[in-house]
């Protein structure tokens, strides 16, 4: 297996604790190249991490440590997991869901990480995952002789509803841009390319024409299905999420 580390966080640009995790995963597999997916998640969204990380691990077509710390239960009696999945190597991370949606379909083995009695409370990232994910990295036999077989937490994938021909769906990921994507992919054969969408939020209803941003006028709306197959709502050079008030727990109504 290729010695390659990708990290998951949501402690953000500002602070200390990314490369503090680095420093122990370098001093435990020196060799090791490190892929920051992103440390700017979402603060305390696991379903955005969930997310996150199903899209990038399909992106890779060779084996390595997927490390995620998106941990709001740190401290308490969440489990840690080390996953060892068919083919795309392994997950390490919290037993909070985060890891679920990338297991989903996989042939996979999942066991219970402890925590040293040295441990933070509060820097499990450091602590326990760091260390297990460098040891992986360095020697994926040792996965054997890691902690009991258990089986994860599952965080349940966001769906959606019809009802009289309309269709209720869950807020699936909003990106930084302020692009909401809707738990509708495109398999689901439901909304037709090139024809308008309304939709209907708590407050208001909004009319997306169809096609890409360099579409509509800006601070026009358009849909589209996104690269990983879901429907978006965009605003061109704007934000549909400001603009909607949409939060991560939102539900819509779409029409066509």
């Amino acid at each position: 297996m290729n010695k390659v580390i990708t990290l998951l966080t949501d402690f953000g640009a500002s602070v200390h604790y990314p490369a503090v995790m680095k420093g122990v995963i370098l001093s435990g597999c020196p060799d090791v190249s490190l892929i920051d997916i992103t440390h700017n998640c979402p603060t305390f969204q696991v379903k955005a991490a969930a997310f996150i990380l199903w899209q990038t691990v399909r992106a890779f077509d060779m084996p390595a440590v997927h490390l995620v710390v998106v941990d709001p239960g740190v401290g308490t009696n969440r489990g840690a997991l080390a996953v060892k999945v068919k083919d795309r190597g392994f997950l390490v991370g919290p037993d909070n869901g985060v890891l679920s949606w990338t297991l989903h379909g996989t042939d996979y083995i999942a066991r219970r990480l402890d925590a040293p009695g040295d441990a933070s409370l509060t820097f499990h990232g450091r602590d326990v995952f760091a260390p297990a994910a460098a040891v992986l990295a360095c020697n994926p036999q040792a996965f054997e002789d890691m902690g009991p077989v258990v089986t994860p937490v599952d965080l349940p994938m966001p769906g959606f509803s019809r009802n009289r021909g309309d269709i209720h769906a869950q807020v699936l990921f909003m990106d930084d841009f302020g692009n909401v994507l809707v738990a509708v992919h495109q398999d689901d054969r439901i909304f037709v390319p090139e024809k308008p969408l309304s939709v209907v939020t708590k407050d208001d209803i909004f009319e997306f024409q169809y096609g890409t941003y360099g579409n509509v006028r800006p601070d026009g709306l358009c849909w589209h299905y996104d690269s990983s197959g879901y429907v978006e709502l965009s605003v061109r050079e704007g934000s549909f999420a400001r603009l909607s008030g949409l939060s991560w727990d939102s539900r819509l109504i779409l029409r066509q």
